[in-house]
């Protein structure tokens, strides 16, 4: 037996022997003594139930005959519960081979019948099979939980891809209304006033400005849909340099300017000098453009305050904003997936940009969180280790 239930499982099977007499116990114990098969003794019905509570069971070898309730009670009670239900039953007699009894045992649930006395390869023999049903039956339990899981992580895909092409749809609309409606004005205008008017240099800048604001719109999410894809495939790179922090931070702020100016949302820096460290250049401006965006739109007519420096062999780059702040709840989920602090009635966008900045600092080895309380605005930290 030692071989096959080897085969099937490294799973130590339990087996129950219900018998008063002891004797009885270390003869089914001894026939059955295997490295992967741990039997366990009762020596009563009521000490059987007590133990069919503490242990999983893979088959129960009992008594008919025993002071009390005997055997076939034993049985009528472990198959009123879901608990010992299963669990398979072989009936150890003395008694002959007397149909009546026989067919008493099998209505009261048993699978088998052992007479005594016991015949060793008859017992390992009847054993084993009922052993190995029993390995078969949680391997098939383990194979459907997971079709279960493999069913559920499908349904969660297609979830987030309908949610993906909804946001999608609805945020490319968006510039490419505005796109559609400022081409409309103009064929109007030039309609009812000719090409002089509608093609005025004063028209003509308003068209451009507009029409290039709606496409850097489109290529920015256009972007992030490109950078979605590149993490959900692996295939999110870095090209490493050796890159100063501080004069990267500098740069992009600069670049940044005006347009925090427009939501009159001043940046006030502190930063110190040698913050260096071998990253992607390309990759930590595309972070740190999130973060100062994000504390215009969510934070808009208030200072910003950016802050470079070393810690314990890190570099450590802090955006704050003072505005309304992030709720601990929405905290735990913003580095998600298609989430925001605020609804996207509020905000428009993706729902990206934290959660490719996520990713972009995992790929450094780094560490990016957040810290905020409600009406005193939020902090986001981004840690990366230097040279």
């Amino acid at each position: 037996m030692a071989c096959h239930v080897k085969e099937i499982s490294h799973l130590k099977l339990k087996c129950l022997i219900v018998d008063e007499l002891q004797e009885n116990r270390l003869a089914l114990q001894s026939l059955l003594h295997d490295e992967h098969v741990e039997v366990i003794h009762a020596r009563s019905v009521l000490e059987a139930l007590d133990t069919l509570l503490q242990h999983d069971f893979a088959l129960a070898l009992i008594d008919v005959q025993m002071p009390g309730m005997d055997g076939f009670e034993l049985a009528e009670i472990m198959r009123s519960t879901d608990r010992t239900r299963g669990i398979p039953l072989i009936f150890v007699t003395a008694a002959g081979n007397e149909a009546q009894r026989i067919f008493q045992g099998y209505e009261k649930g048993a699978v088998d019948f052992l007479q005594q006395p016991l015949s060793g390869q008859i017992v390992i023999s009847k054993v084993k099979v009922f052993l190995e049903l029993h390995t078969q039956r949680m391997l098939l339990e383990q194979k459907l939980q997971k079709i279960k899981e493999t069913e559920s992580y499908l349904q969660k895909a297609l979830k987030t891809r309908d949610e993906f092409l909804s946001i999608c749809s609805h945020e490319l609309k968006t510039p490419l209304t505005s796109l559609k409606m400022q081409i409309q004005i103009t064929n109007r205008l030039k309609e009812k006033k000719g090409a002089e008017v509608a093609f005025s240099e004063e028209n003509m800048d308003k068209f451009l400005l507009q029409a290039d604001r709606s496409v850097e719109r489109i290529i920015h999410l256009v972007n992030d849909m490109l950078d979605i894809s590149r993490v959900a495939s692996g295939r999110l790179s870095l090209n490493l340099e050796k890159i100063d922090l501080g004069k990267l931070t500098a740069d992009v702020i600069e670049r940044l300017q005006s347009f925090m100016e427009i939501v009159n949302s001043p940046v006030k820096t502190e930063i110190k000098s040698d913050v260096t460290g071998l990253w992607d250049r390309f990759r930590l401006e595309q972070v740190l453009t999130n973060l100062l965006t994000n504390a215009a739109k969510y934070a808009p007519e208030s200072e910003v305050d950016v802050h470079v420096y070393k810690l314990e062999g890190m570099g450590i780059l802090k955006v704050t904003d003072h505005g309304k702040g992030i709720s601990e709840e929405d905290q735990k989920r913003i580095f998600e997936r298609f989430e925001r602090a605020v609804s996207s009635h509020s905000v428009s966008g993706l729902g990206l940009g934290l959660y490719i900045s996520r990713e972009i600092i995992k790929l450094h080895h780094g560490i990016i969180s957040v810290e905020s309380v409600l009406g005193q605005g939020t902090t986001f930290t981004v840690r990366l280790p230097l040279i």
